[in-house]
């Protein structure tokens, strides 16, 4: 199981960060599951490289990461983007 953190591409904002959610720590054991836990909605695929059509990033954090409570803090997320391995781009089906 794993804690994930979502970026949306589009925004450069985090949108999940599975550490925190709803005000309890989920672990997960996919990226896509996560997407779903964001937005239950939709259904998500593996886009195979980043390209703009990738609408989520999707990293896997350790426990050293801040659980992320501020979505737009800039400090923050590049601190995701450079300590954090990023495990999937997923892109946005229906």
């Amino acid at each position: 199981m794993a804690r994930y953190i979502i970026i949306d591409n589009r925004s450069g904002y985090v949108i999940l960060d599975t550490a925190d959610y709803g005000g309890t720590r989920v672990d997960i054991s996919d990226p896509l599951v996560a997407c779903r836990l964001h937005n239950a909605r939709h259904s998500y695929r593996l886009a195979s490289t980043m390209t703009p059509q990738a609408d989520y990033r999707v990293y896997q954090a350790d426990e050293d990461i801040p659980v992320v409570r501020e979505l737009r803090h800039p400090h923050l997320i590049e601190l995701i983007e450079t300590e954090c391995s990023l495990v999937a781009n997923v892109r946005v089906v229906s």
